[in-house]
């Protein structure tokens, strides 16, 4: 398979197989794990983001709140917004989190975070066998 190393969404673009969108993987398993009535935490990297994508996360009976915090920063005030939220489900909405911020943030809010780029690559292991 080829992946797209970037969550944005690539519109317009031919529907290529075997052509991974960590977007499209990351809204399904989202989609799918996300508890009937949730609030949704989601880490964006530019401020600039957190409108458009709150209304990308938004779906009925899902409360979403967004935060900006870039790759490599510190996440605290991002993952402080999101635990005084109460979120139930985080998602690293951006293919240049790493697994430090995830550990940071699910140990701030003390819920599930899911990393784009660890659904990705576990679809990609199961491609490619």
């Amino acid at each position: 398979p080829v992946l797209v190393a970037c969550t944005g969404k690539f519109t317009g673009l031919p529907n290529y197989p075997n052509v991974l969108f960590p977007s499209t993987i990351l809204e399904g398993v989202v989609d799918a794990v996300a508890p009937a009535e949730c609030t949704l935490g989601v880490l964006v990297p530019l401020a600039e983001q957190v409108e458009p994508l709150s209304r990308q996360w938004h779906r009925p009976n899902r409360e979403v709140v967004v935060a900006a915090v870039k790759p490599g920063e510190d996440p605290t005030e991002a993952a402080a917004v999101l635990a005084g939220a109460e979120v139930d489900l985080v998602v690293l909405d951006c293919f240049g989190y790493e697994t430090s911020l995830l550990n940071r943030v699910r140990a701030t809010t003390g819920v599930p975070v899911l990393s784009a780029v660890r659904c990705t690559a576990h679809i990609a292991s199961e491609m490619l066998g």
